[in-house]
């Protein structure tokens, strides 16, 4: 996911730059979860997040698979 990220951002997809953090949802749940976050320190106004947002929802899982496949051919 994180070379996912790094790709849209290198592809001026999207603007800011996101990370991918480990989250817990409670202190009971021995589950790992992780979130995305916009990288700390970084100046940006919430309509360019919520625009990144967007095309994060639309191209991330897409880009996430290519480059599965690529791996994948890679392998073979």
């Amino acid at each position: 996911m994180a070379d996912a990220l790094r790709t849209l951002l290198g592809n001026r997809a999207i603007a800011s730059e996101w990370e991918v953090a480990i989250t817990r949802s409670a202190s009971d749940d021995p589950e790992t979860t992780y979130c995305l976050k916009p990288v700390a320190g970084e100046t940006v106004k919430l309509d360019q997040l919520q625009r990144d947002l967007s095309i994060l929802t639309e191209q991330l899982p897409e880009t996430i698979r290519q480059q599965a496949r690529t791996m994948l051919a890679a392998m073979n």
